[in-house]
């Protein structure tokens, strides 16, 4: 006697991805911006995509209270959205000092098929004047929040990879670093 176990294993590997955006330059004055968070979805040939109708993502800035806050969660713009034209989006701010972003939206009927690079979340953000540094913005791995459901009610498994929103010192302030530096350098080489 012998058992025959089947099991349902998908092909279809999920990404949750942060589209950093490109380095501001350093400002005296308040500079805003954003990013988007898209999906990589990659499947096995012949193999067919999944249908969702519900999405969730909530993003968190790790460094709050430090110069940079998100100001509006929205329907992505460079990236196709997911459920484009179908429902109606629902983005929020939370947190005390507005470090964390949310957006969902369910479908009440039908599906839209998740393809490779198709939009969940536009962020927008403020930097305030005289900030510099690299904020890191992560995907909240909890379910509660970041979830994709498929056309059977169920969650669909994810990875994430997180961004970060970069503020470069002004030219002055970098000159001047490297010039102090420079001692540095040559004492290392010469001591090695």
């Amino acid at each position: 006697m012998f058992a025959l176990l089947v099991t349902n294993v998908s092909a279809e590997t999920i990404t949750l991805v942060v589209d950093s955006p490109d380095p501001l330059p350093f400002s005296a004055t308040d500079q805003s911006g954003s990013f988007e968070v898209y999906a990589q979805v990659t499947t096995e040939v012949g193999e067919s995509l999944s249908a969702v109708i519900g999405q969730g993502v909530r993003v968190e800035l790790q460094e709050a209270n430090q110069g940079v806050r998100f100001t509006d969660a929205v329907e992505p713009m460079d990236h196709l959205y997911v459920f484009d034209g179908e429902g109606g989006f629902a983005g929020e701010i939370k947190g005390t000092h507005d470090e964390t972003a949310d957006g969902a939206e369910f479908l009440f009927s039908g599906s839209s098929t998740l393809i490779d690079g198709v939009g969940l979340l536009r962020v927008n953000f403020e930097v305030s004047g005289g900030t510099v540094g690299t904020f890191h913005v992560n995907i909240v791995e909890d379910t509660r929040y970041t979830n994709l459901t498929d056309d059977t009610f169920a969650d669909l498994d994810y990875s994430t990879i997180g961004g970060t929103i970069t503020v470069l010192p002004e030219p002055s302030t970098l000159a001047l670093l490297l010039v102090a530096g420079l001692p540095l350098l040559i004492w290392r080489q010469r001591s090695a």
